[in-house]
């Protein structure tokens, strides 16, 4: 199967933009709960932790490259709005200490990448929120920019 019916089938999956946002925080749900424990008691994340947050940032990467094969521009800037709006609304929980708004937005947006402390050595608070918000954007970005790159200059016949 090729790059271009993986992108068919990602796209029938995805539909629309609106798809994209829920399915963003509905496929964090599995990385979340992995990380659960180590992230809410603010412990170094053991091996199957980093594992995981390594497999979710190299998800983003890849649903970048395969809508970026496709060309669909809404990615980027629903993609980044994702992402912005995650680190909004955490910094407001944060500034006003709202547990309410703050266990949500951690369950969906920074849970999933708390495995990604182990190669950071950090401590766990708003720098490794920060940090991790762009590791994720960056992986999608990039792979949605390579994807572009690679349908801007694969031919339309290929030959035999």
């Amino acid at each position: 199967m090729g790059l271009n019916n993986i992108a068919i089938g990602v796209m029938t999956l995805v539909g629309n933009r609106l798809s994209l946002i829920l399915l963003l925080p509905l496929c964090s749900i599995p990385f979340s709960i992995i990380n659960m424990l180590p992230a809410f008691k603010g412990n170094t994340p053991d091996i199957q932790h980093t594992v995981a947050s390594v497999f979710a940032v190299i998800l983003l990467f890849l649903l970048g490259l395969l809508l970026g094969i496709k060309s669909q521009s809404y990615f980027v800037r629903w993609f980044s709005l994702y992402w912005i709006a995650g680190i909004l609304v955490f910094a407001l929980g944060y500034l006003t200490k709202s547990f309410i708004i703050l266990l949500p937005v951690s369950f969906i947006y920074f849970f999933p990448l708390y495995g990604l402390r182990l190669f950071l050595n950090i401590p766990s608070d708003l720098t490794l929120v920060l940090l991790c918000t762009l590791i994720a954007l960056a992986a999608g970005l990039l792979g949605y920019s390579l994807g572009r790159f690679r349908s801007k200059n694969t031919p339309i016949v290929q030959e035999k």
